[in-house]
């Protein structure tokens, strides 16, 4: 989603490569093609099977889908993470839960409230205990101490500027899901 592409754009993790596209959602993943390699455009399930055998694959998905029916997420993103595990068998998939939005955008915006966003979070956990991935959740960094994103961090209501990327890449670099 646009949060990974935000990581790509203001950071470019060196040795990572971003299968990610702004506005990115479940039901696209396996027909929309985002992913310029070799030349061409692919879908993510495309570029994973054509590209290399990776170590880690780390997805964030869902923050674009919180419109929709939660259990039509869910199991379409947990179709995602089956197909992901066959064609990168030897990775390890880790879940990221989704970034929480400010108060002011939680309060004003019934489809995206932080109360919709921990739900989502919590079946991404689920998903990630049951299918063996693992799980990090990064609103421990951004949070304002009340489950919403703190203002300071944002401009938008919903993304972290970009001088904040780095913190979150740090974070990443650390983390042991």
């Amino acid at each position: 989603d646009s949060r990974t592409d935000g990581l790509r754009l203001y950071i470019g993790i060196k040795g990572a490569d971003f299968y990610c596209y702004k506005g990115l959602t479940v039901f696209e993943m396996d027909d929309r093609a985002v992913v310029e390699l070799d030349g061409g455009k692919y879908t993510v399930e495309q570029a994973l099977e054509k590209g290399p055998q990776y170590a880690k694959i780390y997805i964030s998905l869902g923050i674009n889908e919180l419109g929709y029916p939660p259990s039509s997420v869910t199991k379409k993103y947990a179709s995602i993470v089956d197909w992901i595990h066959q064609l990168q068998p030897q990775a390890r998939i880790i879940l990221e839960a989704n970034l929480h939005v400010t108060k002011k955008k939680s309060d004003s915006d019934p489809v995206y409230g932080n109360g919709k966003i921990d739900s989502l979070n919590q079946a991404i956990y689920q998903m990630a205990v049951e299918k063996g991935c693992g799980y990090i959740d990064v609103n421990s960094l951004f949070d304002d101490g009340q489950g919403n994103l703190d203002s300071k961090y944002s401009v938008d209501n919903a993304h972290i500027m970009g001088k904040y990327y780095t913190v979150w890449a740090e974070w990443l670099r650390t983390q042991n899901a």
